[in-house]
C-alpha cells in the first residue's frame, strides 16, 4: 500500500478508538484548570508519534505543553518539541515559522518568523494576536486595529471580557495613560476605542511591550515629551518613574499587580478598576455609587449565566473589582447606608464565589457588621437632633483634573445635599453617648471612646498659665457641657456618629431614616463657605477681626501678632464702610446686610483678645450664612479621612482657620473636635 494511503488508513483506524484532543484556545478566549492542559499535552503528544502526525498536530502540541508547564504541572521541554517539529514540518509551512517566533526570545528578531508564517496564511487566527502586539511597537495602529477588528469578526472576544475592558476604561481620567499587562486587559480596551468609540482619549500602553522594545519605549516618550531614561534594560518601576514626568494623569491597570505591590503605597490611589499614581493627592469619586452605575456595565456582573471557558477569562479579571465594591459596601452601605446593602453584598459575593475566593471576602464582609451602640433610652429624640441641624444645598464641584504648561482640563463632580449640625458636638452631647454605653455595660466602646486626660494649663504660654482662674477661663472652662468635645479619637467621633443614627432612627416619632457621618473635605469646605464662592473665612470678608478690631473667630492671637499682620488688618477692616462692603461683594443684601452686623459688632474689645484662651462655648461668635457656628477657630475638626483636620482652633493662627485649608494632625488631641454631617436615607 502507498505511505499516504497507509497514513490514512491508521488514522481513521486511530479516530475509531480515540478522539483527537481539542484544538488549543488561548487565553483571551478561554481559561481552563491547569489539569485540563495537562490532559490537552499528553493527547496533542501521542497525536505527534510515528510519521503520520497532522501538520497542525506539532502547533498543538507545543502549545498545549506550554500552558500545561504554565498553569499546571507539565515539565515539557519546549526546546526539544521544537526541534522534533522541525524535522517534521515542511520549511514553508506556516506552523514552523510561528513555532519558532513562539520559542525565540529575542524581542526584535523574533518578528522575522512572525512576519513569515503571517505571510504564508494570513488568514490564520491564531497569528493575529501576535500581528496586533507587532503593528503596535512598530508604530502602524491602523494595521493593529484592523487585525483586531478581523480577530473580533471570525472569532468574537468573549462579552465578559469585553464588559470588563470598557468598565477599565472608564475608570481612567480624562486624557489619560492607562498602563496595561497582559493580553486580556490590552487587546479589548485597543478594539472598544477604535471600534466602538469607547474612551479614545485614553492612552493604553502595555508595560511588557514598552519593557521589551527599546525603539517603541524611545517613539512613546517622544511622543509624550518624556526624556529618555538611562540606556539598557528598563523595568515596570524604571517606566513608571518616567512617565510620571509627563503632563497627563497616569494610572496602572489593576492586572498590574505585582508592579503595584512594588510602588510606593503613598502614590496610590484606587480609581475603580486602575489606581492612580501621583504625586499629590487626588481625590476620587469611585466609593459614589452614582458613579458606578453611571459609567459601568454591572448587569452581567450580577447574574453571569455563563459558566463556560470563555467566561472563566472574566471571571479571573473580575477579581478586580472587589477593592472598589468593597470601598463603596463600607462607604455606602455600611457606614451611610445611601445603597441598598444587601445589593452590593450580593455582587460582591458572587464575584468573590466565581473567583475562588468567596470564604475570605465573606469573612472580611462579616467582620464590618455594625455593633448595637444606642438603648432603647439613649437620652436623646429625633426632635431634638433636628433642632441643631442645617440643610446644605448640593453644589456642582469642579476639580482640576490636570495642570500642563500649555493646557488644562477640569472635570466636574455632583457634591449631593446633605444636613450639617450648627455647632460642633459639645461635652454634653458625648455624655449621653458615653452614659448610654456605661447603662449597656459596652465596656469595649467605651474605652474606644474615651476623652484623653488633658493638661490644658500646660498648652498655654509661660507669662499666662498664673493668671487666675477668672481670667483664664472667663469663657468657661474647656470640660463645660457647652464647649466642644475635643481630644477623643477619630474611631470615636464615628462611633459617636453611628449612636446618634441608631438613636435617631429608632425614635418612634422619627418622620425619616437618616444617617449620621464625619463630613469630607469637599463637604466641610462648602458647608463652611455658605454660600459665598470666594470667601476665605465663613463670615464673608477677608479679615479676620471687625471694624473695631474684635477677633471673628476663636484662634491664636499671639500667633497673629507675632505674624506682625494684625494692625494692617485691623486698619483695612476699620476703613471699609457699609457702602464699601456692599460694592466689594457687587450686589447689596441680606447676607451682607448681616455681614456688615457682623463688623459693626463687638466694636469694645483689647487687642488680643477674642474672648477665650482656649475653647468657648460651641454656639459663640455668627454664624455663616447656612447657620452653621465655629466653622473656623474655636475645635479644629475631623473630617472622614483619619489625621486630617479642618477649620483651625484655639490653639491655631489664624492663617490655618481658611476655608479649604487641610491641616494633618493626629487624635486625640486637645485642639481637635468634630461636627457631624446628616443624610436622609428615605
Amino acid at each position: 500500500m502507498h505511505p499516504i494511503g497507509l497514513c490514512l488508513l491508521l488514522g481513521f483506524v486511530t479516530s475509531l478508538a480515540t478522539a483527537q484532543p481539542a484544538p488549543f484556545v488561548d487565553v483571551l478566549h478561554a481559561e481552563h484548570p491547569g489539569a485540563y492542559y495537562d490532559e490537552q499535552a499528553a493527547g496533542w503528544r501521542q497525536e505527534t508519534e510515528g510519521d503520520c502526525a497532522a501538520v497542525d498536530a506539532w502547533y498543538q502540541y507545543y502549545k498545549a505543553a506550554l500552558y500545561s508547564n504554565r498553569f499546571g504541572t507539565g515539565t515539557y521541554g519546549l526546546p526539544a518539541i521544537l526541534a522534533a517539529a522541525e524535522d517534521q514540518l515542511p520549511e514553508n509551512s506556516h506552523y514552523r515559522h510561528y513555532l519558532r517566533f513562539a520559542a525565540d526570545k529575542r524581542p526584535t528578531e523574533r518578528w522575522t518568523e512572525l512576519l513569515r508564517a503571517y505571510a504564508l496564511d494570513p488568514d490564520w487566527p491564531e497569528a493575529w494576536p501576535a500581528m496586533a502586539a507587532y503593528y503596535e511597537v512598530t508604530g502602524a495602529p491602523d494595521k493593529r486595529d484592523a487585525v483586531l477588528q478581523q480577530l473580533h469578526a471570525t472569532d468574537p472576544i468573549p462579552t465578559g471580557l469585553m464588559d470588563y475592558n470598557y468598565n477599565q476604561l472608564m475608570s481612567a481620567p480624562e486624557k489619560g495613560i492607562l498602563l496595561t499587562a497582559g493580553d486580556a486587559d490590552t487587546y479589548p480596551s485597543w478594539l472598544l476605542q477604535t471600534t466602538f468609540g469607547v474612551r479614545p482619549d485614553v492612552l493604553v500602553l502595555n508595560v511588557a511591550l514598552l519593557v521589551a522594545y527599546p525603539d517603541f519605549r524611545q517613539a512613546t516618550f517622544e511622543r509624550l515629551s518624556v526624556l529618555p531614561g538611562a540606556a539598557g534594560e528598563v523595568t515596570g518601576l524604571d517606566l513608571v518613574n518616567q512617565l510620571s514626568k509627563q503632563d497627563r494623569p497616569l494610572c496602572l491597570a489593576a492586572t498590574n499587580d505585582r508592579l503595584i505591590q512594588e510602588l510606593p503605597k503613598d502614590k496610590l490611589y484606587l480609581t475603580g478598576l486602575t489606581f492612580r499614581y501621583s504625586d499629590v493627592a487626588v481625590v476620587s469619586d469611585w466609593s459614589r455609587t452614582t458613579t458606578l452605575q453611571r459609567k459601568w456595565r454591572l448587569e452581567r456582573l450580577l447574574q453571569p449565566l455563563d459558566n463556560s471557558p470563555a467566561q472563566a477569562v472574566a471571571d479571573r479579571l473580575n477579581q478586580n473589582y472587589l477593592p472598589a465594591l468593597l470601598d463603596v459596601f463600607v462607604a455606602e452601605a455600611r457606614l451611610s447606608r445611601l445603597l441598598p446593602g444587601i445589593q452590593v453584598r450580593d455582587l460582591i459575593e458572587t464575584i468573590a464565589r466565581r473567583a475562588g475566593r468567596e470564604i475570605d471576602v465573606i469573612e472580611y464582609l462579616n467582620s464590618l457588621e455594625e455593633p448595637q451602640l444606642a438603648s432603647a433610652k439613649p437620652g436623646v429624640t429625633a426632635k431634638e437632633i433636628d433642632k441643631n441641624l442645617s440643610f446644605i444645598p448640593s453644589k456642582i464641584l469642579a476639580i482640576n483634573t490636570m495642570q500642563g504648561e500649555s493646557e488644562a482640563w477640569v472635570d466636574t463632580a455632583y457634591l449631593p445635599a446633605f444636613h450639617a449640625q450648627e455647632t460642633e458636638v459639645s461635652n454634653a452631647d458625648y455624655q449621653l453617648f458615653l452614659q448610654d454605653l456605661l447603662r449597656q455595660r459596652k465596656f469595649n466602646y467605651i474605652d474606644s471612646a474615651e476623652v484623653a486626660k488633658t493638661d490644658w494649663l500646660a498648652l498655654l504660654p509661660d507669662s499666662v498659665r498664673n493668671w487666675p482662674p477668672d481670667v483664664l477661663y472667663q469663657a468657661g472652662r474647656p470640660d463645660a457641657g457647652n464647649h466642644p468635645i475635643v481630644n477623643i479619637s477619630h474611631r470615636a467621633a464615628e462611633l459617636y456618629a453611628l449612636w446618634l443614627t441608631q438613636a435617631y432612627n429608632a425614635d418612634p416619632a422619627a418622620k425619616r431614616r437618616v444617617n449620621f457621618r464625619l463630613s469630607t473635605a469637599r463637604e466641610f469646605e462648602h458647608a463652611a463657605r455658605g454660600g459665598q464662592r470666594y470667601a476665605p473665612y465663613p463670615w464673608g470678608g477677608p479679615y479676620v477681626r471687625n471694624a473695631a478690631g474684635c477677633w471673628l473667630a476663636n484662634t491664636n492671637t499671639l500667633l497673629w501678632e507675632l505674624d506682625g499682620k494684625s494692625k494692617d488688618y485691623r486698619g483695612i477692616a476699620g476703613r471699609e464702610t457699609e457702602e464699601e462692603a456692599n460694592a466689594a461683594n457687587d450686589r447689596p443684601g441680606t447676607r451682607f446686610a448681616r455681614r456688615w452686623a457682623r463688623l459693626k459688632a463687638k466694636r469694645d474689645c483689647a487687642d488680643n483678645d477674642d474672648g477665650a484662651w482656649l475653647t468657648t462655648a460651641t454656639g459663640t461668635y455668627f454664624p455663616n450664612d447656612y447657620g452653621l457656628y465655629n466653622m473656623s477657630g474655636n475645635a479644629a475638626e475631623m473630617i472622614s479621612e483619619p489625621g486630617k483636620i479642618m477649620g483651625g482652633s484655639w490653639l491655631d493662627p489664624a492663617e490655618d482657620m481658611k476655608i479649604g485649608v487641610l491641616v494633618e494632625r493626629a487624635q486625640p488631641h486637645p485642639s481637635t473636635g468634630f461636627r457631624l454631617v446628616m443624610d436622609v436615607v428615605n
